[in-house]
């Protein structure tokens, strides 16, 4: 299963190949952009999840989200994107 400090690791990796510059990085117990990468002129912000919880000592540590828990990961990301997008940002 792939834990979502899993999917921003693999994400960083990539962007780093492809010539982007990483601004900062969240894991799953820290706030903020998962990831902010910047390429030219262009700002690139990524929110991540992965299939279960990333955080040890959490209830659900190691385990798959829910249906119902993936859709609010889900949403969360969307509603993250389009407060970006609504105020100018990036």
């Amino acid at each position: 299963m792939l834990l979502e400090d899993d999917v921003v690791d693999a994400v960083v990796a990539h962007l780093v190949d492809n010539g982007w510059r990483i601004n900062s990085i969240a894991h799953a117990h820290q706030q903020g952009d998962d990831i902010v990468a910047v390429k030219g002129q262009t700002t690139l912000r990524v929110e991540a999840t992965g299939a279960g919880s990333s955080i040890p000592g959490t209830k659900r540590y190691g385990s798959a989200f829910t249906g119902n828990q993936v859709g609010t990961h889900i949403g969360v990301a969307v509603m993250r994107a389009l407060a970006w997008v609504s105020v100018g940002k990036d």
